[in-house]
């Protein structure tokens, strides 16, 4: 029941036999695996039907009445930084004694050590600056929703990410972890905006960025959140670049 955790399974050849409609990646591997609901929600009679062994969730992705409702064998992991991977991916693979998540897990544990120097200009992830970023520009808020505005705040797992490659020094914070702001309370010449693809479809939104004071760039949302092969693959690839 857990986006990034589907597709991590699948490339490291656990069976999953069933799946949520967000679980789209891989996508030749997805196409034929049922959907019994989405990362908040679950049909218990699909899953009943599809005889799994286990229901793999994530406490920050899915709500705690998942496990208490299971009517099979439930695991559910912990990831709130970059740094909970090893340890979970670890599990995961004594879990389905899968060699192939053990191997991933010693990538993940290595790259959890280390630390890149990029800057915004530069930020592996940016897709598009929509409004170009001011020279000005001292900070950012990594927006994740609209109607009403949200951020991550830097004790998330997005927050872990941005702070390997570099930028965490300049990640606005909150106290909590995916809290509402207000845009007023920002100086447009000091504070830019990574508006993330999901959950909410900032990059089909261009002309509304358009007219925003703030420097404004498009970020690819499943780099930065979806942990697993795909999150490993983007932190390793990011640190190569820089010579790492």
């Amino acid at each position: 029941m857990v986006p990034s955790w589907t597709e991590t399974l699948l490339i490291c050849g656990v069976e999953v036999v069933g799946r949520t409609r967000f679980c789209i990646h891989p996508l030749e591997r997805i196409k034929n695996i049922p959907i019994v609901g989405g990362t908040k929600d679950i049909d218990w009679e699909k899953v009943k039907e599809l005889k799994a062994d286990i229901l793999l969730l994530d406490k920050e992705e899915n709500p705690a009445m998942m496990a208490k409702k299971s009517p099979i064998q439930c695991y559910a992991t912990h990831m709130r930084s970059f740094t909970d991977g090893p340890e979970e991916c670890v599990a995961l693979s004594k879990l389905f004694q899968n060699k192939h998540l053990s191997f991933l897990a010693e990538r993940w544990k290595f790259l959890s050590a280390q630390k890149a120097n990029y800057t915004l200009s530069n930020l592996p992830g940016i897709t598009e600056w929509v409004n170009p970023l001011k020279d000005s520009v001292k900070n950012f808020i990594y927006v994740i929703w609209y109607k009403p505005w949200m951020a991550v705040s830097c004790q998330t797992y997005i927050g872990s990410v941005l702070n390997i490659l570099g930028v965490g020094q300049m990640q606005r914070n909150f106290l909590e972890p995916y809290p509402e702001f207000n845009l007023s309370d920002f100086d447009p010449n000091e504070t830019a905006l990574l508006c993330s693809s999901e959950p909410y479809p900032f990059h089909m939104k261009k002309d509304f960025l358009k007219t925003l004071p703030f420097s404004v760039a498009l970020v690819d949302g499943e780099v930065f959140s979806w942990f697993g092969v795909r999150s490993v693959k983007f932190v390793e690839s990011a640190l190569a670049d820089t010579g790492h």
